[in-house]
């Protein structure tokens, strides 16, 4: 037996060969997620079918985001939000309408790109509310972008998957990629959201959690964040998404 085999892995290689058992049990969980969740999705409302095929024909096609949605879907119910706000469009944007559907909560999209901005709202006028998705303008700053129109301060749940900012230079981010910045501008002015959800965007996530005060907030990290942050802790969730949830007594402060 060799000197290496007789001593096991290497201590330098055991980070690679975790990474790479954790991609292996999370590829697994994201195909079984997709195909179980896809029933469960089209049954949360009448209008999510087709709302979700008339995406898919604006596109050009669509996959792999049954699991995204029912994800979605599940923590809505579970905390059950009275406002909601989503940075960006698109399949989510029939998650978040049927919800309010549903449930009689306010929803409103932020979308910058106002072709998209039409596309969405035909396909939400199978589900309701109508004109959801409202076109609103960008503007780029030093770690990335953000809407020109600031987070309602009643907002009680925020999605962030937007917006778009070229990456025409390196920013000062971990990956050097821009951040979206409304979230933790919206904290730092002092609001408190009871649920923050980002859809990868992993820049962003750094953003928000050095904008909440120590304490306030659980923090549930996504898979993509957890891997490129070396977070084995929050990798083995294989969570997909990103999810800060305020704690009890700032819950509390906040009513």
């Amino acid at each position: 037996m060799s000197r290496t085999a007789s001593q096991g892995v290497s201590p330098k290689n055991r980070p690679s060969l975790l990474r790479s058992l954790l991609g292996r049990l999370h590829g697994a969980k994201a195909l079984r997620r997709e195909l179980a969740c896809r029933p469960v999705v089209e049954a949360y409302h009448p209008g999510m079918a087709v709302a979700l095929q008339t995406l898919d024909a604006a596109q050009g096609g669509g996959s792999g985001y049954y699991w995204k949605l029912q994800d979605l879907i599940a923590l809505l119910e579970r905390h059950r939000p009275k406002s909601i706000i989503e940075l960006g469009s698109g399949r989510t944007s029939c998650a978040f309408a049927a919800y309010a559907m549903r449930s009689g909560a306010s929803y409103t999209s932020y979308e910058q790109d106002e072709r998209w901005v039409a596309s969405v709202n035909a396909a939400l006028a199978h589900i309701g509310p109508a004109g959801a998705v409202r076109p609103v303008k960008v503007e780029e700053a030093e770690r990335g972008g953000a809407f020109v129109e600031p987070i309602l301060a009643v907002t009680e749940c925020i999605y962030v998957d937007a917006p778009y900012v070229p990456k025409n230079r390196k920013f000062s981010t971990f990956t050097g990629k821009p951040a979206y910045l409304d979230v933790s501008r919206h904290l730092q002015a002092g609001f408190r959201p009871r649920l923050i959800l980002v859809d990868g965007r992993t820049d962003t996530v750094d953003e928000i959690r050095a904008a909440i005060p120590s304490g306030q907030y659980s923090f549930i990290g996504e898979y993509s964040w957890a891997i490129q942050r070396g977070n084995a802790l929050h990798a083995i969730r294989l969570a997909r998404h990103s999810v800060f949830t305020l704690n009890g007594s700032a819950a509390r402060a906040r009513e």
